[in-house]
C-alpha cells in the first residue's frame, strides 16, 4: 500500500489546489469531501499526514481532531482561518500544526513534509532522545560541537 497525504475539505477547488501542491511535491494524495468520509479514508488509507479544513460541518473541528487522533498516530495538520484561539483550541485537541489562512504554497509544502520527516525520525529523535530534553530544539543543540 502506498503512502497517502489525506486531504479533508469541503471545498472541492480547495481540495484541488492543496492536492495539487502536494502532488507536484512528489507526495501521493487521496481527497475526501466531508468529516465522515475523512474518518473513513484514516481507516482505510492509513495515511501518513491528514490535512484537515477548519470548516467541518456537520461536526466541529475539535470533535473531528480527537476521533482522528482515536484512530491514528500519523500528524494532524488543520488549515484554517479562525485566528489565535481557533488555533490553540484545534492544538489542544491534539493537532500537530495550524497553518492560517492565507497559506503559500511553498509554506504547505514545506510543513507538510516536515510532518512526515518528523513521523518518519525515531523515536529518540522525536521524543528528544530520551535524554531529558523538553524540545527538539533542545535534542538538536545537545548535538551540536561546543565552541572554545
Amino acid at each position: 500500500m502506498q503512502d497517502f497525504v489525506l486531504i479533508v475539505d469541503q471545498d472541492a477547488d480547495e481540495r484541488r489546489r492543496i492536492s495539487a501542491v502536494l502532488a507536484a511535491d512528489g507526495f501521493d494524495v487521496a481527497q475526501r469531501a466531508t468529516p465522515i468520509e475523512g474518518v473513513t479514508g484514516v481507516l482505510d488509507l492509513k495515511p501518513v499526514l491528514i490535512i484537515l479544513a477548519e470548516e467541518t460541518e456537520p461536526l466541529r473541528p475539535q470533535e473531528v481532531i480527537s476521533l482522528t487522533r482515536r484512530l491514528t498516530a500519523a500528524p494532524v495538520m488543520v488549515i484554517g482561518s479562525g485566528g489565535m484561539t481557533r488555533e490553540a483550541e484545534a492544538l489542544k485537541c491534539g493537532a500537530d500544526l495550524y497553518l492560517p489562512r492565507p497559506f503559500t504554497v511553498g509554506e504547505l509544502a514545506s510543513r507538510a513534509r516536515m510532518l512526515v520527516r518528523r513521523r518518519e525520525a525515531p523515536e529518540e529523535e522525536r521524543d528528544g532522545g530520551g535524554q531529558g530534553e523538553s524540545s527538539p530544539v533542545e535534542f538538536m543543540v545537545r548535538r551540536l560541537p561546543k565552541v572554545s
